[in-house]
């Protein structure tokens, strides 16, 4: 999904959403959306929540 996507979902401004997503790959040491989305899976399927 876009950013536009997500904050219209959202009811948000985009830069909200990209904001948020900055932040997220910040605190993951992660460079890449994709990479967000393999590190979530990867979550998901060991149930770990750190």
């Amino acid at each position: 999904m876009t950013d536009r996507q997500i904050a219209t979902r959202l009811k948000v401004s985009p830069r909200t959403v990209a904001t948020r997503l900055d932040r997220v790959r910040e605190k993951l040491s992660i460079r890449s959306r994709p990479e967000i989305a393999l590190w979530l899976e990867g979550q998901h399927s060991t149930g770990d929540d750190s």
